[in-house]
């Protein structure tokens, strides 16, 4: 394997699958993967997803915070720095461990997702489909 990468656990895939994300959403969570890996994995809890870049993907700005909390709703991501004023808010991925800012120590993931079950028709359907 050639270059950076990160490890998705299954539960994680499944509960995408499951909540059956917008298009932004997923172009955003992809995009703070990136983010994560272009910091050699050691910025989780600070990984920012500035607007401009956001649009460069193809959101449209009116777009982007509607699709953050669509991730954040489902667990997936949490906002650890609300940003303000031109600041950039930052962000966790949840299934991930993280680093405390003060002493460095590894964190084990909050893996929020777990506790943020897809809406039980598309969770049925989902598990049809994968044959869970």
């Amino acid at each position: 394997m050639e270059g950076p990468f990160v490890q998705v656990p299954r539960g994680v895939v499944q509960h995408i699958l499951a909540r059956r994300l917008s298009v932004n959403a997923y172009r955003i969570f992809m995009f703070l993967l990136e983010e994560h890996m272009s910091h050699a994995g050691t910025e989780n809890g600070r990984l920012a997803a500035p607007y401009n870049q956001l649009e460069g993907l193809g959101i449209r700005r009116n777009s982007i915070r509607p699709a953050l909390l669509e991730l954040i709703e489902a667990g997936l991501i949490r906002r650890t720095d609300e940003g303000y004023m031109r600041q950039i808010a930052r962000y966790e991925l949840t299934f991930l461990h993280t680093r405390d800012r003060e002493t460095g120590v590894s964190v084990a993931a909050s893996d929020l997702w777990k506790r943020r079950p897809a809406p039980p028709s598309e969770k049925a359907e989902t598990q049809a489909v994968s044959g869970v």
